[in-house]
């Protein structure tokens, strides 16, 4: 898989593997010494009577034995995560360490901002002061200001994109004229290139071919036009022939590009430098040992860089900068984490508004609804609008990441990991585990206020039942679907409808891999793996559950990074290597 995926695949394969390894245990252990003791008890009905809240009050004795489980399942699961741990160092030594991968310019490349303006601005100081590195100094590049370079590049890389859609429009449209003149001349489009038989109207094929020639179509096809746009306003201004605008325009901005370029060597430099060492060691070594005698001065050195890996626009900001913005996007976090209670809160009330109706008037006429309308309301639209929401939420975390000023692609998912894990353990465990055990406790704390903490203890075992529900269909359907791949391949085909216009396009729609997103996928398979390790000695059939949901998850994602189905969003995703061992401690 290695060879096939990269490591981020195989490293995301093996924590699911790792999961079953743990829960595997669990279960047995459980099984064996658990159930027993909870299931004679109170003589609760169901699945409730598998949970320690069935123990009686008057035999407290027996949770001795949850005791005694969950110390050795609390110590099996730190002998296990240590040992993966060395594990995974010895095999990224190895990767580090492989000749395919310490050639790579990446390999030996530090990237290192908040440089000093006075001392460290050319090449030559760079040079001087990496100098102590083992094998010495390659390249350096100095990050410099540019005004509008970066504008005009990515003009360019436009006008190149509309004249290739113009062109293939223009081949499209003359390829369908030519057809439609060809059967109106006699037969279909001409398939030799040799001969000359007799045909309609006593003609020759050579005759026909030269009154139907493919040249002179194209001057009765209207050439695509577009507008170029008002003081940056789009789709607004003056309306050109595309192809002879980008036949003026490209050339502009690459004499344009040219000309920027050029003052680059005495432009001022923005903070940020890419050192590349002659040896891996040597990089290794800087990004290490490099350091200023300022504060915040040369605080942030990264390894393993490479150009598609760098959020360009991220690498200029101080460290001052960096750090406020780090800390108003964790406020924004944190505030994002209170307000999303609201609607997550509303979702839940609209799965009990048949209990509501009765209560809240202004509801009663959604009860008063006919048949089946109350049952979608009730039913259908709660895990309907939840499933929007947490699907809103990865994109809002990622703008939140990208605010941060952070120069990796592959530290933004971390950062999006970190983020949507507190949501997820948050709205998807703590508050619905508390909320189960209130609701029921309600009654009795009312009563007797004194027995909030035992009520608590007693009811909380009640919500595992939701938990096992939420195995299976995280397990079983999110399996199913990956194996299945309905939506990717609806997608597909509406990409090759609507976005399959160009050569370029539709080789990217119909070669290039769909791709998955480790920051998003990690945290929804990390609650998965919190809850099961929360309920295991608590409910003892929520570890069973869980060995059988991570075994259908291992199977199906294996089965989509061996095959090549999926790949990483950012092949780089775990070169800073935190992001699995971040997922295991969680």
């Amino acid at each position: 898989m290695i060879h096939k995926n990269g490591l981020d695949a195989y490293m995301f394969v093996r924590f699911l593997k790792i999961l079953i390894m743990l829960f595997i245990p669990y279960t047995f252990l459980t099984f064996a010494v658990i159930l027993p003791v909870d299931a004679v008890g109170n003589g609760g009905s169901g699945l409730a009577r598998f949970t320690s809240g069935n123990v009686p009050n008057t035999k407290q004795y027996r949770y001795a034995a949850h005791v005694v489980v969950a110390y050795f399942l609390t110590g099996f699961t730190i002998w296990l995560l240590r040992r993966e741990m060395l594990r995974f160092i010895h095999l990224r030594h190895q990767f580090l360490l492989s000749k395919s991968h310490s050639k790579l310019a990446q390999a030996k490349t530090v990237l290192i901002t908040s440089l000093p303006e006075k001392d460290l601005t050319t090449e030559e100081d760079l040079r001087t002061f990496a100098s102590f590195v083992p094998g010495g100094v390659a390249r350096v590049w100095i990050y410099k200001d540019a005004p509008g370079l970066n504008d005009a590049y990515q003009q360019r890389l436009d006008a190149c994109g509309q004249l290739e859609g113009a062109v293939s429009q223009v081949l499209r449209d003359g390829v369908k004229a030519w057809r439609k003149k060809q059967r109106r001349v006699g037969g279909d489009a001409p398939t030799t290139t040799s001969g000359a038989g007799p045909v309609a109207n006593g003609t020759t094929d050579v005759e026909s071919r030269k009154s139907v020639s493919p040249i002179s179509i194209f001057d009765s096809i209207s050439r695509p036009t577009h507008r170029i746009g008002w003081h940056g306003v789009p789709w607004v201004g003056k309306k050109v022939d595309t192809i002879a605008w980008c036949k003026e325009e490209i050339p502009r901005l690459t004499a344009l590009i040219e000309e920027k370029r050029k003052v680059l060597p005495e432009a001022k430099p923005h903070g940020a430098a890419m050192i590349m060492c002659n040896l891996q060691m040597g990089a290794h070594v800087l990004a290490q040992c490099a350091s200023y005698h300022e504060p915040l001065k040369m605080v942030d050195k990264w390894i393993e860089l490479a150009p598609e890996d760098v959020v360009w626009e991220n690498i200029d900001d101080g460290a001052i900068e960096t750090r406020g913005r780090w800390i108003l996007s964790w406020m924004a976090t944190i505030g994002l984490v209170i307000l999303w209670s609201f609607p997550v809160a509303f979702t839940g009330t609209l799965s009990n508004i048949s209990e509501l109706c009765g209560t809240v008037k202004w509801l009663a006429w959604i009860c008063r609804m006919p048949n089946p309308w109350p049952g979608v309301v009730q039913g259908v639209l709660p895990p309907l609008f939840l499933a929007i929401l947490f699907a809103l939420l990865p994109f809002v975390l990622q703008g939140l990441a990208y605010f941060e000023c952070i120069p990796r692609y592959s530290l933004i998912s971390i950062s999006v990991y970190r983020r949507y894990f507190i949501l997820l353990v948050i709205h998807g465990f703590l508050i619905v585990t508390l909320s189960s055990g209130l609701t029921t406790a309600i009654p009795q704390i009312i009563n007797s206020p004194g027995t909030l903490v035992d009520g608590l203890a007693k009811n909380l075992p009640s919500a595992s039942t939701f938990y096992l529900t939420y195995l299976i269909a995280n397990g079983f359907t999110a399996a199913g679907g990956a194996i299945l791949q309905l939506v990717p391949l609806i997608l597909h085909g509406v990409k090759r409808l609507l976005f399959g216009n160009t050569p370029r396009q539709a080789f990217n729609v119909g070669f290039v891999m769909p791709k998955t997103n480790l920051g998003t996928v990690l945290p929804r398979i990390s609650l998965l793996a919190t809850i099961a390790i929360a309920y295991s000695v608590i409910a003892p059939i929520v570890a069973g559950f869980a060995v059988v949901a991570f075994s259908f998850l291992w199977f199906a994602w294996k089965f989509l990074m061996v095959g090549q189905l999926f790949t990483i969003s950012y092949p780089c995703f775990l070169r800073s290597k935190r992001a699995i061992p971040k997922s295991r401690h969680t």
